[in-house]
């Protein structure tokens, strides 16, 4: 099979921001049943509650770093982070992996006065974190520094670590979703491969015409609902924290979304959830399929010598 075979059509939206939050001194719990804000407890700024110390590898200071990384992506990390380590002698950074139950743990560290220095936050914590004083505004600091070109991130990617105005974060992993398609598929069905003005429509024509009793046109184990609310002019919730899910742009998106997900060129979730999507992909049980940073499209393809 030619290398053309399986190409990524089009970035759809940013939709995941893992933020490297600041941990502030605190000892108040966070709890994330409901939406991980607490109003109980006092902050103690006076006392130092992370995990800082002379390494001793020297006299750098030590930093840790907690992460929710699975091994691969730890090594990864690890590599990043041997090289800020090799690039100067004023900290020790080390890498603390807490592979289950991550923000349990974490809050529970935080409760306990143990806070590692840094953390990945998904976006949806800051304003949680941030009332309670678990990560330390970094506004004025980032402003007064000349290290770090903000204008090098996205104001897109920067709000997911905005609250009431102002920084916790810096963002860490962006993750597009785009769409997997089968060329070869394409032309045996007669189909002209996916444009860059492409619509939903458009999408759900082609898949319509690839689906028969062994094939579905169109498959995915996850999509988030604001690529198709935002698709259409809609949003979840604004900056002033407004609720707009129900307004007619946003329905329209959801609509869409039910449309898509549920139709008949889309192959049941757990069906390909039994086999894996990116398998499925490649023997071609479906046609087209959604992906995001992890989906190892790429690697099922090439294993499968297929590329």
């Amino acid at each position: 099979m030619k290398q053309n075979k399986f190409l990524k059509l089009f970035t759809l939206m940013l939709v995941s921001i893992f933020v490297l939050g600041l941990a502030a001194c605190t000892d108040n719990g966070i709890d994330d049943t409901e939406n991980g804000a607490t109003d109980n407890g006092t902050t103690d700024t006076s006392t130092d509650t992370s995990t800082t110390e002379v390494s001793p590898t020297g006299e750098r200071v030590e930093l840790t770093i907690a992460t929710w990384a699975n091994a691969t992506e730890a090594a990864e990390f690890d590599e990043i982070i041997a090289q800020l380590n090799a690039s100067q002698d004023v900290y020790y950074l080390r890498q603390e992996m807490i592979p289950a139950d991550y923000y349990t743990v974490l809050q529970t560290m935080i409760a306990g006065r143990q806070a590692p220095d840094l953390f990945w936050l998904a976006q949806e914590f800051i304003p949680a974190y941030a009332t309670n004083e678990a990560i330390i505004d970094l506004t004025d600091f980032l402003a007064d520094q000349a290290q770090l070109d903000m204008d090098d991130f996205l104001e897109g990617a920067l709000n997911t670590a905005r609250y009431q105005g102002n920084l916790y974060g810096l963002p860490w992993i962006g993750q597009p979703f785009v769409v997997y398609y089968n060329a070869d598929m394409f032309a045996a069905a007669g189909i002209d491969r996916p444009a860059d003005d492409w619509t939903w429509d458009d999408l759900a024509a082609a898949a319509t015409a690839l689906t028969n009793d062994d094939t579905y046109g169109f498959g995915a184990l996850y999509i988030p609902m604001g690529i198709f609310v935002w698709g259409e002019g809609g949003e979840l919730v604004d900056v002033d924290g407004n609720v707009l899910i129900d307004s007619d742009a946003s329905i329209r998106g959801l609509e869409r979304a039910n449309s898509i997900i549920n139709s008949d060129f889309t192959a049941p979730r757990t069906e390909i959830y039994s086999m894996g999507a990116e398998q499925a992909f490649v023997q071609e049980i479906i046609g087209m399929f959604i992906g995001g940073a992890n989906d190892g499209v790429e690697r099922a393809v090439a294993y499968a010598d297929r590329f």
